[in-house]
């Protein structure tokens, strides 16, 4: 027995057509892949979820998690929104399509040097089945069916909801961005008179010069660096930064940029290149000799909880500098910081 086709000069209701519409073939294919295309992105974007990447915001860090609930959320209604036979069917799974579609096209476009081969083609797919998804419901006579052309309607409401799901993420990257900026301001601007005789701050960490080391502050470009030196052959450089990628690339890096050029033409050795705990936080320390005249001593400190990392350039005279591991054992990155 065939379809019956709902007559266009009659009132068309969403119980007239589950009575006398079925849906299969390819709609009900799209229709499962509503609900399971979402959850495994889900899936994958909470095992993603890491704030140190995000300068220790927690709501940046999940801002992909509310994209991908947002997705969801249209997915499950534009399911049951077909299912039902709403007049808004078809309009929902347009707009799913198109939020599909965007989210791959951005991906591309501001992440492709990010991506693994795995993210690069699942990108990609997404546009692709996007696309066709669209032209399928531009086209289908099964869609044309289940929810005629003259019943479809988009209320208020509707639009109100779209506004809502596609300005929500954005919202919520900047609620993120401000508590990253009111985090960092509002803990580490840290004035030398506020602390107690015997410990320092260039403004952001409060750390200890050592005993006996002239210490000054000053300007470094748009930086602010504390110089402690003892003598001429002693001498290290603090600054902190605002910098939460903890990775050993990121320390190879920033490493390479603070290595001085005049000692480019001088033969060197690393002779120690270790990472460490400090207190707690993760820690990168190398040492390079340059033709048995000097030490450089480098380490960066990273503070997963603001997203802060303090960097320490120091050249000594000898492989070993117990003062640049006082200075980093000392080194608190809050005021109200306690040092167990």
């Amino acid at each position: 027995m065939g379809m019956i086709e709902a007559n266009p000069d009659m009132p068309v209701t969403a119980e007239w057509l589950r009575s006398n519409t079925r849906i299969r073939g390819w709609l009900a294919l799209f229709m499962l892949g509503l609900l399971l295309s979402p959850l495994w992105s889900l899936d994958e974007t909470v095992v993603m979820v890491d704030p140190a990447e995000c300068y220790g915001s927690i709501i940046l860090a999940t801002t992909g998690i509310v994209t991908v609930l947002g997705l969801l959320v249209v997915a499950i209604w534009t399911f049951a929104a077909l299912h039902r036979r709403w007049p808004s069917a078809v309009f929902w799974a347009r707009f799913f399509l198109v939020y599909c579609l965007l989210s791959g096209v951005l991906s591309l476009s501001l992440m492709q040097d990010e991506m693994s081969a795995r993210e690069y083609g699942q990108a990609v797919g997404t546009v692709f089945l996007s696309i066709v998804w669209l032209v399928y419901f531009r086209v289908s006579k099964q869609v044309s069916r289940v929810i005629p052309r003259q019943y479809r309607h988009a209320g208020l409401g509707t639009w109100a909801a779209v506004a809502l799901i596609v300005l929500l993420p954005f919202v919520w990257v900047v609620v993120g961005s401000f508590q990253v900026v009111l985090g960092y301001n509002g803990n580490v601007e840290i004035r030398q008179s506020e602390l107690p005789e015997g410990e320092l701050t260039e403004g952001h960490v409060v750390f200890r010069a050592p005993e006996g080391w002239s210490s000054d502050v000053g300007s470094l470009g748009e930086a602010v660096v504390c110089i402690m030196m003892n003598g001429e052959d002693s001498s290290i450089e603090l600054l902190s930064i605002l910098d939460s990628d903890d990775t050993k690339e990121n320390f190879e890096s920033v490493a390479e940029s603070f290595a001085d050029e005049d000692f480019d033409k001088l033969k060197r050795q690393t002779v120690l290149d270790e990472l460490t705990m400090v207190n707690g936080n993760k820690c990168y320390y190398r040492v390079v000799n340059y033709e048995s005249a000097f030490y450089w001593h480098f380490a960066i400190l990273f503070d997963s909880d603001t997203g802060k990392a303090v960097v320490l350039s120091g050249y000594f005279p000898t492989p070993d500098a117990k003062e640049m591991k006082g200075v980093l054992e000392s080194t608190r990155f809050r005021k109200d910081q306690v040092i167990k």
